[in-house]
């Protein structure tokens, strides 16, 4: 059994080690009613595959902005930011080899986060969805966990 309990899609890619770039896994929530894999998530995967090549690789805490629009039906996904599985379960998940990372989904409003202070980001969602250190599983349609760049950075820093 598995502990997150939801159903979700469980995108992995294959072959990237080919060319310097860790194997990346996706786990979106399904949506009620949707029968087929979102092609975004393959066109991403594509997408990484092309900047790995030109040696650009995607590490731990790095982020990849979607290039073509809409990312997963919403202008409010921007793209992905990448962690190292930690202490969070796996059962059940389709795993690539080793090593691999796990892309969070990310909101427009979150990306200056998310470049800057990635690991806040990541801390973050984990204290909004009561998961430590946070959920491998991406929920789209979300609220943004921060929303003005304007904040301060105590406000940053004290959102716990």
């Amino acid at each position: 059994n598995c502990c997150v309990n939801k159903i979700c899609w469980n995108v992995t890619s294959r072959g990237l080690a080919c060319v310097g770039q860790d194997e990346v896994i996706f786990l979106i929530e399904t949506l009620p009613d949707e029968t087929q894999i979102p092609k975004d998530l393959l066109i991403h995967i594509n997408q990484i595959y092309v900047e790995a090549i030109k040696g650009n690789t995607v590490t731990e805490l790095g982020v990849s902005i979607h290039q073509q629009g809409n990312l997963l039906g919403s202008r409010e996904h921007a793209g992905f930011l990448f962690i190292r599985q930690t202490f969070q379960c796996l059962h059940k998940i389709i795993l690539p080899p080793p090593p691999f990372l796990v892309g969070l989904l990310v909101h427009r409003w979150e990306t200056p986060w998310a470049k800057i202070f990635p690991l806040r980001l990541v801390l973050r969602l984990g204290a909004e969805y009561r998961y430590y250190p946070c959920p491998l599983v991406s929920v789209r349609f979300r609220d943004a966990v921060y929303f003005e760049i304007g904040h301060t950075i105590m406000k940053v820093l004290a959102d716990f």
